[in-house]
Formats: structure tokens, C-alpha cells, sequence
């Protein structure tokens, strides 16, 4: 089980990831630039989740475990603990 700060670390990266690709199939940088900033300030409010995400996810040896398809559950296994 996650804790609260990492389920909303998780979430925050999860919106990024989609207003980042928003924009670029859009080829319009306005596209969703509100969503990704607000996404940005969730994503400031917890750095060292942020950071521990993503490096578990660098690490993973399974190609599928990606920000968009990363479900809580998964990321716990990743993290190796209840977090």
C-alpha cells in the first residue's frame, strides 16, 4: 500500500505525462500548457517521490512499466515495500 504522498506524486506524474503528450500530438504548445503546469506544481510538492518514481521505473527490467501505465499496486512492487 502506497501512502498518501506517492499516490499524489504518481498522479501528478501521470497528468504530466498526458498534457506532455497532448501537446505533442496536437503539434500545438498551447495544447494542454494549463494541465502541465498544474501538473509541474503537484509534481514540486513532492520531489523525493517524484525522484523515487521515476528511478524505479528507469530500473525496471519490464518495458511495459511506463509513468501512463504504472498502476499504485505496481509501483509498491517496484518500491519493493508499503510506502
Amino acid at each position: 500500500m502506497l501512502s498518501e504522498p506517492y499516490k499524489l506524486a504518481l498522479q501528478a506524474m501521470k497528468d504530466q505525462a498526458a498534457a506532455a503528450t497532448m501537446q505533442l500530438e496536437h503539434h500545438d504548445r498551447s495544447a494542454g500548457k494549463a494541465a502541465l503546469t498544474d501538473a509541474r506544481r503537484r509534481m514540486a510538492l513532492y520531489p523525493a517521490e517524484v525522484k523515487r518514481i521515476y528511478a524505479a521505473v528507469m530500473k525496471s527490467p519490464v518495458e511495459s512499466d511506463t509513468i501512463p501505465s504504472l498502476t499504485e499496486a505496481r509501483l509498491a512492487q517496484l518500491l519493493g515495500a508499503a510506502i
